[in-house]
């Protein structure tokens, strides 16, 4: 099963390669250049904007800005880790090659590497740049099965010293904020050596059922300020009491 789920993303990667086409200079929309400037400002935040605004565009543009105005050209090994949707992974890998290639350059993040297949394939994947600095891109649930593996021998630098990470469609993971898949992501961001670690999160469906919603994402981006899920609700939701208890 796994191997024929790994068949299926490679050859939407041939599909997607043939699609993009060869390097192009980024032209940016004045929404996009907006937004851009505000992740390189901000750094940690929310991509809250609707289907097919070019939000992968923005968070890219906007890591190739944060990281030329403050590490230059002598950054040293960083890693950045980008969480998708399978079905989004070469997507990802292709916009990067097309659109911000600089992101590529051994002396800013280096090579990009989509990490999927058997865990014998992964462990090769994980462990095939230099002191695993790249741009590592693999789904919520990949992602958290080899952190949290021993024998895949995951250093620090991409469990939790990761320069930044980038979580794509969010929502999945965050409709309810006890599970398992969450917690993992907020113990990621959370770990005392990610707190100078850049966060952007990104979804176009945020709110399904009510402003509550929004705790998640900006708890994992700004988890000082958006500490306490009830906190949060109680502030910005408009709660009653209910038969079972509390109602939002």
């Amino acid at each position: 099963m796994e191997q024929r789920t790994a068949d299926a993303s490679k050859m939407q990667h041939e599909e997607v390669k043939q699609a993009v086409g060869a390097p192009a200079k980024l032209e940016l929309r004045p929404y996009q250049e907006e937004g851009v400037r505000y992740i390189a400002q901000q750094r940690n935040l929310v991509i809250a904007l609707p289907m097919r605004s070019g939000k992968t565009l923005m968070a890219l543009e906007g890591v190739k800005r944060i990281f030329q105005e403050n590490y230059g050209d002598a950054a040293g090994p960083q890693a950045l880790i980008i969480l998708a949707p399978r079905s989004a992974l070469y997507v990802w890998e292709e916009h990067i090659k097309q659109y911000v290639p600089e992101l590529m350059a051994p002396h800013m993040l280096g090579p990009v590497v989509v990490v999927e297949g058997s865990q014998p394939a992964r462990y090769k994947l994980w462990h095939s740049s230099p002191q695993y600095s790249g741009i590592f891109i693999t789904t919520y649930n990949t992602y958290q099965l080899d952190a949290s593996n021993p024998n895949m021998k995951l250093p620090g630098v991409l469990k939790h010293r990761s320069w930044g990470i980038i979580m794509d469609e969010i929502h999945r993971k965050c409709r309810k904020h006890r599970t398992k898949s969450f917690q993992f992501l907020e113990g990621l961001v959370n770990h005392p050596a990610a707190r100078h670690a850049t966060v952007l999160v990104s979804s176009g469906t945020l709110v399904r059922k009510g402003p509550q919603d929004l705790w998640p994402p900006l708890h994992l981006v700004a988890p000082k300020k958006f500490k306490h899920y009830w906190n949060f609700v109680n502030e910005y939701c408009l709660v009653a009491d209910g038969e079972f208890g509390k109602e939002i």
